[in-house]
């Protein structure tokens, strides 16, 4: 007995499996060129983007990738020109998500802490050594939780120990 295929649904199961096997990454390189090997410069497009997109390494903050926001290829080699400079030069700074506060890590605990239920009792117990915590940084001249060192907390132990 011979089944009749449907022509619809050969279509999409061999479309899906096209797909598969492109590989349609967000970086999915369709087109690169490598200006600088010590910094890795570089720009490219990807398959799902009109756009070039640039990528090098930050000396300090590492790898990073974005978008030169342009579909011209000479346009977009004289801003990976403009970005060599500025890290050459240490210019350049990527944007970075800053650090929360001491106080806001404090009291985002603290909220956490009264939403899932803890008795009051505890609540003022944390309230306490997190207002103490907060002091001390703040004396340390310490605001943010990425200026916190281990050498700190050595010496908010040996103040409690006090």
């Amino acid at each position: 007995m011979k089944r009749k295929f449907n022509r619809q649904l050969l279509k999409r199961v061999t479309t899906n499996i096209t797909i598969h096997k492109k590989g349609t990454g967000k970086y999915n390189r369709t087109d690169e060129e490598i200006l600088d090997e010590d910094l890795h410069v570089a720009i490219f497009k990807t398959a799902i983007s009109p756009h070039w997109y640039v990528q090098y390494n930050h000396p300090a903050q590492g790898q990073q990738k974005k978008s030169l926001r342009t579909k011209n290829k000479k346009e977009a080699k004289r801003k990976r020109w403009e970005i060599v400079v500025k890290l050459r030069s240490g210019e350049l700074e990527t944007a970075r998500r800053r650090s929360p506060t001491v106080e806001d890590v404090a009291r985002s605990f603290l909220t956490d802490r009264e939403r899932i239920g803890r008795k009051p009792g505890t609540i003022k117990q944390y309230r306490c050594s997190l207002e103490q915590f907060c002091k001390f940084c703040s004396d340390h001249g310490v605001a943010r939780l990425d200026q916190l060192t281990p050498t700190h907390m050595m010496q908010y132990e040996s103040q409690l120990r006090e």
